[in-house]
């Protein structure tokens, strides 16, 4: 039987968990809501939903990260179609 080696947790990176309940009262929307806009700035911005939620919880303004996305989206688009 081969030995089990066991990897050490300070070797491990650690991975920030998105706190749902948090990201709603500092942005002031429902849960519906952030399931929405989560969506949304994980496929414009081309990550994943953990990573938006990420995203969303350290920014302090929805509005002016959405367009950014948006903006630097099209933008990628525009270079891909010339």
């Amino acid at each position: 039987m081969p030995k089990i080696t066991r990897i050490k947790q300070q070797d491990q990176q650690e991975q920030k968990e998105p706190d749902v309940q948090v990201i709603c009262r500092k942005h002031n929307i429902g849960r519906h809501d952030l399931i929405n806009l989560a969506t949304t700035v994980a496929r414009v911005g081309e990550m994943s939903p953990k990573e938006a939620l990420i995203r969303l919880e350290e920014i302090d303004n929805i509005s002016e990260f959405v367009e950014q996305i948006k903006l630097k989206h099209a933008f990628n688009q525009a270079e891909q179609s010339s």
